[in-house]
């Protein structure tokens, strides 16, 4: 239970069981707090659903065409963003990589001076025109890019919801009518929705309400918190634009009673109000405390610990600090890449306008020149549903002798320029993932994968029997492990193909009744069970399926037409099509093994519209010829290529051995008069092994070689861990005690898979295997991601190769873990960095 405890330290289970390739967790309820919103939601066990997609997708936090029928409209000038408000927009992002170096305390002592913005010189609400309010409203819309899925907006959103509505109340001002006015951002619209009396001066007042029926499917409780929050940075946007129209913000009020002129349904509720006035007269200052946190010595100037901003300074109170652990698990990762944590305490905790003043003051820190990237990581609560952070800092400062009833932080780092002004969406992927997808990412770093449970669920608590042991009968039958997608439809197999999949489906996954639109990726499927899957298909049903053939039709339906049609199209012929796409496709070549599936999370983390193939080895399908040398490959490879884009330019990638065969195949392109745009070689070293790197030599010496033994241990589990691979090493001495051996760690296997894979490894070390390299210079430019502990790479040895020097991009990751989840982010963040896709 200790490996297990470590290996899930980010939400901290007190037991599991597992059966079946399926996993049940019970979280210690004193740490369930570091799942979102501290709550056992289905969306908050696991983001499979993407649920909060559709609903940032879905622009539930707008009213609703139905709701503004029959009211006036007015149009605002100003639609089209400008550059400026494109720029503001996309700077002010939720960090989650921080890339741009060390953060200074001269840095920190700036960034959290917040200076004064400084504006235009202008008759305050007299001279503002339509023109000048639509230019005004725009900075509050959203803006689109084409790298992005969702819109961007200027202002930051609990969980990109935008469930805070703003109305304006006019009177004698821009033209209008006196009166009340949603602000639709979409449109960039003012409709109106109620009446006023005309003053006899200029007024403009702003009201802020709160969709409740659009966040509650995400956030079920602390929903009045979030939405104060959310207006709190909407307001602190407009501390940033106002002065530029020579306007500012005044004192806040609580009217609800203004809700009786806005129109709003049940759904809504009342939030604030605040008076839009010169900016000559605007309230600056805000009744809060500033905190800040040291990682260890990650600054440069300040220890670790805990600091109060006093009059310009950092002052030290305690040496305790918020650790990952007190961080909800989604936001874990990049604590660990942060510099520090900022938290910001209301003086006035019990005031309607506490939270808001604090989601004011981090907006206003978000828009900063020091390069200082934020992401909120947790909040207090009012009605007791503190994250963990906040009891974490509570319990701080009150050994200080201070106090934090109400507070909000956020981790911080530098980010480089590049991040700044990237209008796509890197810092977003790894808020896609829930607990038990993190919880499957943790153990697919320390377990093979043939070991990770497909279904991992999340109960509230464990069946026991009268023993106190776990009672796996029960267990089984729990709705947690019933279809987690309340979208997909059970549906029996209809005709005699499909029946007689289901039941090696059954066998495989150990799953009592597949529906035939189970997708083998979602189930959890690895290489291997692909591998085992499709052997059993092919013997059980005297056909010949290629083992890609699960990339094309990974359900069981899908397997059931290609069956019957008995048609084979290139796309199942090595060439395996792992994202779909248009433009120049990327090609890339797997590691030893040659099966495309290490490449899926790869293909799936890119953000790009291009297509991905991956290159699988010839070989690895029965009745395949074995390539003897890499030019033999790289030159098949090259024409199968051509069938799929007969003409240059190319991209081609390799990771690990494929970096060997990509190399090789850019220089049959260009020999033949063919440009490649760019070739990518990604960890093309070997990972460093006791006694060195395995010395090519016939079979018969090879596996009698623990170097050897060891790389090619590691294609079947994916690690060379010493206690792992010691007792391979005692005890084989050729390849039938190698096949044995493994057999015998991996019984779901077919040995002759088995010997395939074998064969095909031991090929590539024999001495009559080699390439050329050292004579085939290459025009094309070359990037090398190199990854943590390996070897130099043949690039990096050879002293005549390229004709441009190559770009070396160290990685924290090492050779196994960089292409797994949680880690090729880092790969991807990377490559976009050095190579845009």
């Amino acid at each position: 239970m200790g490996e297990i405890r470590r290996c899930f330290c980010q939400t901290a289970p007190t037991h599991w069981s597992a059966y079946a390739g399926a996993a049940g967790i019970q979280l210690n309820p004193r740490e369930a707090q570091l799942m979102d919103q501290g709550i056992a939601g289905a969306h908050h066990l696991s983001k499979k659903s993407r649920l909060q997609v559709r609903a940032q997708l879905s622009d539930r936090g707008f009213r609703s065409a139905a709701e503004l029928e029959r009211r006036l409209a007015i149009e605002l000038p100003g639609s089209q963003a400008t550059s400026a408000q494109r720029a503001l927009a996309f700077g002010r992002k939720t960090y989650r990589f921080f890339e741009g170096g060390t953060v200074t305390l001269n840095d920190l002592l700036t960034f959290l001076a917040v200076p004064q913005q400084p504006g235009a010189e202008t008759d305050g609400l007299a001279s503002l025109n339509l023109e000048k309010l639509g230019r005004l409203m725009r900075y509050l819309g959203p803006f689109s890019s084409a790298e992005r899925l969702l819109p961007k907006y200027a202002y930051a959103s609990p969980g990109a919801l935008y469930a805070t509505q703003v109305y304006l109340e006019l009177s004698g001002t821009a033209g209008l009518e006196s009166g009340y006015y949603y602000y639709h951002p979409l449109r960039h619209e003012l409709v109106q929705t109620g009446f006023r009396r005309r003053s006899g001066w200029p007024l403009m007042r702003l009201h802020f309400v709160g969709k409740t029926s659009a966040i509650e499917p995400i956030y079920r409780n602390n929903i009045r918190e979030v939405l104060e929050l959310e207006t709190g940075h909407i307001l602190g946007l407009l501390d940033i634009i106002l002065p530029c129209f020579g306007l500012g913000l005044g004192i806040g009020h609580f009217e609800p009673d203004a809700m009786l002129s806005l129109s709003c349904d049940e759904r809504h509720i009342y939030l604030a109000t605040y008076d839009i006035i010169s900016r000559e007269d605007r309230e600056v200052e805000l009744p809060l405390d500033i905190y800040l946190q040291s990682h260890g010595d990650r600054v440069d100037g300040l220890s670790q610990g805990h600091y109060v901003y006093r009059a310009g300074a950092l002052v030290a109170i305690s040496h305790h600090i918020l650790e990952q652990r007190h961080i909800i698990a989604i936001n874990q990762r990049a604590y660990q890449r942060a510099t520090g944590m900022v938290s910001l305490v209301s003086r006035d905790a019990r005031k309607w306008h506490a939270y808001i003043d604090m989601g004011r003051m981090m907006q206003r820190l978000q828009h900063n020149e020091q390069r200082i990237g934020l992401m909120s990581s947790g909040y207090s609560s009012k009605s007791g549903n503190d994250l963990t952070s906040a009891l974490r800092l509570r319990a701080i400062l009150s050994e200080c002798g201070l106090t934090a009833d109400a507070c909000y932080t956020a981790v911080f780092g530098r980010i480089s320029e590049a991040q700044r002004v990237h209008e796509g969406m890197h810092e977003d992927a790894p808020h896609m993932e829930g607990p038990a997808e993190l919880i499957r990412n943790d153990l697919r770093a320390v377990l093979p994968d043939y070991m990770v449970p497909s279904k991992i669920a999340l109960i509230e608590e464990m069946p026991c029997s009268a023993s106190g042991k776990i009672d796996v009968n029960v267990l089984k039958s729990h709705p947690a492990f019933e279809d987690s997608d309340s979208n997909r439809e059970m549906v029996a197999p209809r005709n005699e193909t499909e029946a007689q999949l289901a039941l090696i489906w059954r066998e495989e996954f150990g799953v009592e009744e597949p529906s035939v639109f189970d997708d083998f990726f979602e189930a959890g499927g690895d290489s291997l069970q692909a591998v085992q899957l499709v052997l059993n298909i092919n013997k059980k049903l005297h056909v010949n399926l290629p083992v890609q053939v699960l990339f094309e039709a990974p359900t069981i339906a899908d397997l059931a037409r290609r069956l019957e049609a008995g048609k084979v199209s290139y796309q199942s012929s090595r060439a395996v099509m792992l994202r779909k796409g248009n433009g120049a496709t990327i090609f890339c070549w797997p590691g030893l093994g040659g099966y495309p599936m290490s490449l899926r999370h790869l293909a799936a983390a890119l953000v790009t519209s291009r297509a991905f193939i991956g290159i699988q080895a010839s070989g690895l399908n029965d009745g395949e010829h074995i390539c003897r040398s890499i030019e033999e490959m790289s030159v098949r490879d090259a024409q199968m290529i051509r069938q799929i884009q007969p003409g240059g330019p190319y991209t081609l990638w390799g990771y690990s051995f494929g970096a060997r065969v990509a190399y090789e195949t850019a220089w049959h392109f260009e020999k033949s008069g063919e440009k490649v745009a760019e070739l990518i070689l990604i960890a093309p070293g070997s990972p460093q092994v006791p006694g060195g790197d395995p010395v090519p030599a016939e079979p018969a010496a090879l596996f009698r070689d623990p170097s050897f033994l060891t790389i090619l241990y590691s294609v079947f589990a994916q690690t060379i861990s010493p206690h792992r691979v010691a007792p391979l090493i005692e005890a084989v001495r050729n390849e039938r005690a190698f096949v044995t051996f493994i057999a015998a760690e991996k019984p779901e296997l077919d040995v002759n898979v088995i010997g395939r894979i074998t064969q095909l490894v031991a090929e590539t070390y024999t001495p009559g295997y080699r390439s050329q390299m050292e004579q085939h210079e290459l025009s094309a430019p070359v990037r090398l991601f190199k990854a943590r502990g390996d070897n130099p790479s043949f690039l990096e040895t050879l002293t005549r190769a390229v004709k441009h020097p190559a770009t070396i991009i160290p990685l924290a990751a090492d050779h196994y873990d960089l292409l797994k989840p949680g880690r090729v982010e880092e790969l991807v963040h990377a490559i976009h960095r050095q190579a845009p896709t």
